[in-house]
Parts: structure tokens; C-alpha cells; sequence
């Protein structure tokens, strides 16, 4: 089934729009965590640390440190996931899993699009046909 552009249109700003609010929706759940273990925060400094030196280092060649750091960046990764479990905090999960809440796949509109604009469509044909109380 075809859609025009104007239902497109509107469904891909749907899905847009409802991915941002969930994304809103788990940064500030993510905030309230992260005000009650601290320690979060430290480690997500630390990891924004180590980055660029682990690249540094795996440039200069020296493997020891290299294998030190990513011990540590290990170390600090487990207690990040048990800390993160503790105060109830899960990984961000888009609405849809296929785009990310982008609307597309590639250069294509992604299913939850088109699922949309199904549903939009149908809501502005009921507007003009009662579908809802018709009986057989």
C-alpha cells in the first residue's frame, strides 16, 4: 500500500519524536542513578581518560602498558556493569531496535514507519467512516 507524503511525513516525525522523548526519558533515569552512586560518574571520567591513552600507547608501541591499561579498562567495565545493576540502571533501548528511532534503514524508511503511517492512515479514514460503530 502506498502513503502520500503528508502521512510519511507525519509518521516519520512520529517515530522520531517518541524515540527523543524515550531517549529523554532514560537520560534522566540515567541522571537520578547517577546522582545516587557517584562512583558512575568517576568511572565514566575514567574511561574518557584512558581512551586516548590507550591510543597513545598502542601507537608508541609498548605492549606492557598497553595490556596494564586494558586490564584496568576491564576492571573498571565490570564495576561499572555491577554498579549500573545495583541502582537498577539498564542500557538505552530504542523503540525500535531495526533504525534506532531514525526512521530509517539506509536510505529507506524503516517498518516502524510504515506501521505508522498504517495507523495514521486508518485514524484519518475512521474520521470520515465510523468504523468503530458499524455492526453486522
Amino acid at each position: 500500500m502506498g502513503y502520500n507524503k503528508e502521512i510519511l511525513k507525519k509518521a516519520l516525525n512520529e517515530v522520531i519524536k517518541k524515540g527523543q522523548d524515550n531517549r529523554r526519558a532514560y537520560e534522566v533515569e540515567k541522571a537520578k542513578c547517577y546522582d545516587a552512586e557517584p562512583r558512575l560518574r568517576a568511572i565514566d571520567a575514567e574511561f574518557m581518560r584512558l581512551g586516548p591513552l590507550m591510543g597513545m600507547v598502542a601507537i608508541s608501541g609498548d605492549t606492557d602498558r598497553l595490556n596494564a591499561i586494558k586490564t584496568k579498562s576491564d576492571r573498571l567495565k565490570n564495576e561499572l556493569e555491577q554498579l549500573k545493576t545495583k541502582v537498577g540502571l539498564h542500557e538505552y533501548v530504542p523503540c525500535c531496535p531495526l533504525c534506532g528511532d531514525t526512521g530509517y534503514l539506509g536510505t529507506k524508511l524503516c517498518g516502524c514507519v510504515l506501521t505508522k503511517a498504517k495507523q495514521l492512515s486508518f485514524e484519518q479514514l475512521s474520521v470520515g467512516m465510523p468504523i468503530n460503530e458499524c455492526t453486522f
